[in-house]
């Protein structure tokens, strides 16, 4: 019996992974996005929906090895951010099942090598977390989300890993580092708390974006709930050292994005290492027109999104950085309209959501928000394009439509058109990826 069902593991885990490509001014941020419950212990072995788990804990500047955090899945814990140990799976205390259609921890105790009948090179990849490892050091498995609680520059510092059930580990994945704004926690971000009173499992909608893609969105955590632009350019810079050294990750598909202070820190981290960032997003970014992104050391893709009526970061200004990394980008035509979402000449791109987080309803499985052809009877949000630049790239700066929207449309995730900036800004990278 027990051998029959070691086999029955093997197969589902070669099941599971057989590796097919699937890639087919300085002006504070004083938006407030109020804390929810926080999440519960989603671990990386041990443990499940009805068991709980162990946890990661930093001490003596350094990642511990898996410890028992005493906290179970579905049980929610006071503070507006789960403590050190969390895992990145809240329970269903709110309705909203975040979940993945892949449950690690039914198959980390079994034979977890993957063996690639399909790739070029052979591919035999050892997942089974060795001795000593934690939510920081183990493989990286499909279906994966899980929060790395490690010290940087002597101060204790985490973020959130999420693999969707479509990454493969034979072949090299897409990398996003997807960064909150100022007064909202990674755990909002995400969609496991509340974006200033809107419903759960939208967040940022990086997550949803890469469903069913072999890519890896990785939310980091700043500062009470802000970002320095000296010194967490570092930090950002080592969190995805760190995630390439348990994941394959393609060198050439690594992204930053982010949302007000989250855009400026995009800007900042991006544009000072293009060989390593090969696109950057920007959603609302406080921003300081040119200088925030004064050169570049090679052709970048470059997006922002932002609303005419943003009462916290300026439209103007992020429009004229993106006609500057034009200039550095050496772009010979533009800009011109380029997309059209929502309106009587709405484009075919499946980039809204069928029920926009205007809606206010939790969403049901976050991991997978039904997106569909912008509909005719929403409001118009446009984008203009600088092309022909060298190395292929292009620039795009899209105007949305929030005018209804909390602070004049500085929480843009929040649209009226109902447009999903992750989904739009992910189509837009995979355009340049080779």
């Amino acid at each position: 019996m027990y051998r029959a069902k070691k086999l029955l593991l093997i197969v589902m885990v070669v099941s599971l992974w057989s590796c097919s490509d699937s890639s087919g001014s300085t002006q504070p941020d004083t938006s407030q996005y109020p804390a929810g419950d926080s999440a519960a212990v989603n671990p990386l072995t041990g443990g499940n929906a009805a068991t709980g788990g162990a946890g990661t804990q930093t001490t003596g500047g350094s990642v511990a090895p898996l410890a028992d955090s005493g906290v179970s899945d579905g049980q929610t814990t006071d503070g507006t951010r789960p403590p050190t140990g969390t895992g990145g799976v809240p329970g269903n205390e709110a309705g909203v099942n975040l979940d993945s259609a892949v449950q690690p921890d039914a198959i980390a105790s079994g034979d977890s090598t993957v063996q690639d009948s399909q790739a070029t090179e052979p591919c035999e990849i050892d997942l089974e977390p060795k001795p000593g490892d934690n939510e920081c050091t183990a493989p990286l498995k499909p279906g994966d989300d899980r929060r790395c609680d490690f010290t940087y520059n002597g101060a204790p510092r985490d973020f959130y890993i999420y693999a969707p059930t479509s990454y493969n580990p034979c072949v090299p994945a897409s990398l996003i580092v997807d960064c909150h704004g100022m007064s909202e926690s990674a755990e909002v971000h995400i969609g496991q708390q509340s974006f200033s009173g809107g419903p759960l499992g939208y967040g940022s909608s990086w997550r949803a974006a890469v469903y069913g893609e072999n890519a890896i969105v990785v939310t980091p955590q700043g500062v009470g709930n802000a970002w320095n632009a000296v010194s967490d350019v570092g930090f950002l810079n080592e969190v995805a050292t760190m995630v390439e050294q348990i994941a394959n990750v393609d060198k050439e598909r690594v992204y930053i994005t982010g949302i007000s202070m989250g855009g400026m820190i995009t800007y900042a981290t991006g544009c000072a290492d293009t060989d390593r960032w090969r696109g950057l997003v920007g959603v609302a970014a406080l921003n300081s027109g040119s200088a925030s992104c004064a050169r570049v050391a090679r052709p970048v893709p470059f997006l922002a999104f932002h609303a005419v009526g943003d009462q916290l970061t300026n439209y103007q200004t992020d429009r004229q950085l993106a006609e500057h990394v034009a200039g550095l980008n050496n772009c010979q035509n533009g800009p011109y309209e380029s997309k059209v979402f929502g309106g009587p000449n709405s484009g075919p791109d499946p980039v809204c959501f069928e029920v926009p987080p205007t809606q206010r309803i939790n969403a049901p499985d976050p991991s997978n928000l039904p997106l569909i052809p912008c509909p005719t009877d929403r409001p118009e949000s446009t984008c203009v394009t600088w092309d022909q630049c060298d190395e292929g790239v292009e620039v795009m700066f899209c105007t949305v439509n929030a005018d209804t929207q909390t602070l004049g449309g500085h929480i843009l995730y929040t649209n009226d058109t109902g447009l999903s900036l992750g989904a739009a800004g992910w189509a837009f990278l995979k355009k340049f990826q080779k």
